[in-house]
């Protein structure tokens, strides 16, 4: 299911009242991983991109279609979302992490992840 074409990769999807984050490199993966586009996320679920556009993800009949909410996270925002991810995953000194731009700290989820 091909997502919003504005959407600038790599992402991360947030998932309300929880720390985990989960990284989307890139449309090919959005497209090839059917658990991605799925239609269960809640409501308030959303994928924040590189920009830091924040899409919701609304229900499309069977998959999820990102929508632009008109929202923007900060730099600031992307850092606690990163920190408590770490946090979650044990990671020690999450609260070190830091991160120049919203691009480099959503890159940073995957590194933890690799880890």
């Amino acid at each position: 299911m091909k997502a919003h074409r504005l959407i600038h990769w790599p992402a991360v999807i947030h998932f309300t009242g929880h720390a985990e984050l989960a990284y989307v490199g890139s449309q090919a993966q959005w497209d090839a991983d059917g658990h991605l586009h799925a239609s269960g996320y809640r409501p308030a679920d959303r994928l924040i991109d590189s920009s830091g556009r924040i899409w919701s993800l609304g229900r499309g009949h069977p998959h999820a279609i990102p929508q632009f909410s008109g929202e923007t996270a900060s730099l600031d925002t992307l850092i606690a979302l990163v920190r408590a991810h770490a946090a979650q995953s044990g990671e020690c000194c999450v609260a070190k992490l830091s991160a120049a731009s919203v691009a480099e700290a959503i890159r940073m989820v995957k590194s933890l992840d690799a880890q």
